[in-house]
């Protein structure tokens, strides 16, 4: 497939990455966005409709499953106090690593999504879905991601990690969405910030 730069709003909001899902190399959206712009763009990668609206937020997944804090048709739910997993996980389809606040849950998860767990966090925070953004080619972290969250999450990923930035702020996941030929941003990122990211998930 071709690689693809898509900049969009998403309910007229620049924080795609809360509301679209990445999961191997489908991008997962809202069925209510069906007859949008957004939707008629999508039609050039793989997509599929969803339930739910917030779905970056609630879900995450790879290739080999989904799993999510709220009911989700073809996702497995996950019983926690932690409602928002897409906020707790970061995955490829490689491996994959969940927060200290759903430690109990990694083996549930880990069975999921079908690749080895570990349990980190990023910048020394617990949200680490939204402080990152991920593929099978790179990650892009928070800019103050330490040394030894970076190599835990480049092992266990298997992938290179580099700082990334959108809107000069360290909360990439909630702000974008990709998968391994597919980059979804908002229309108002920097250039230099989105050469960088393309850079470091080899989209270009």
């Amino acid at each position: 497939m071709i690689n693809m730069i898509l900049k969009t709003r998403v309910y007229g909001c620049d924080f795609v990455g809360l509301f679209l899902l990445s999961a191997g190399d489908t991008i997962y959206y809202s069925k209510f966005l069906h007859e949008t712009n957004f939707a008629k763009e999508l039609q050039t990668t793989k997509a599929r409709k969803c339930e739910s609206h917030m779905l970056g937020m609630f879900f995450a997944g790879n290739k080999n499953g989904i799993v999510g804090g709220l009911p989700l048709k073809n996702s497995t739910l996950i019983e926690t106090n932690f409602n928002a997993l897409g906020n707790l996980i970061l995955t490829n389809d490689k491996g994959a690593i969940v927060s200290p606040l759903i430690k109990d849950k990694k083996s549930e998860i880990e069975k999921v999504l079908g690749v080895k767990t570990k349990v980190s966090t990023i910048a020394g925070m617990d949200l680490i879905g939204s402080l990152a953004i991920a593929n099978n080619k790179g990650v892009a972290v928070h800019q103050e991601t330490t040394e030894t969250e970076m190599d835990l999450i480049e092992k266990t990923l298997k992938v290179d990690v580099d700082f990334g930035t959108l809107y000069r702020s360290g909360f990439l996941g909630s702000m974008a969405t990709a998968t391994n030929d597919t980059l979804i941003i908002g229309p108002s990122i920097l250039a230099p910030e989105i050469a960088l990211l393309m850079e470091i998930l080899e989209i270009e």
